[in-house]
């Protein structure tokens, strides 16, 4: 058998193959349109720890401007992440400027 015919055989082989039902274990195919998402869960996810950030901010940005003391959210570093560092920031830097004397 020269090599195109044995790679003929390995050919069919596979293609039939793939025409055996799967056996036992394996869930049947599902016919129809595909499931609608739900709404999101609640307090998943980063954007509730991104919100969360932002409250923060706003309170401690809220009592520096309250207390007269200069804008610096970097003191608070402890209460945000590299992913929520811009949320916290902005929730600060916008209740120092609303609540500034």
């Amino acid at each position: 058998m020269n090599p195109f015919q044995s790679l003929a055989v390995v050919a069919s082989v596979v293609a039939l193959s793939s025409c055996i039902p799967p056996g036992p274990g394996y869930p049947p195919p599902v016919h129809g349109p595909p499931p609608i998402p739900g709404p999101p869960l609640p307090g998943g996810g980063l954007q509730a720890q991104r919100d969360q950030a932002y409250q923060q901010g706003w309170g401690f940005g809220r009592k520096d401007a309250l207390q007269g003391r200069q804008a610096n959210y970097l003191l608070y570093n402890n209460y945000y992440s590299a992913a929520t560092k811009k949320d916290f920031a902005a929730g600060y830097m916008n209740a120092y400027r609303r609540f500034r004397r």
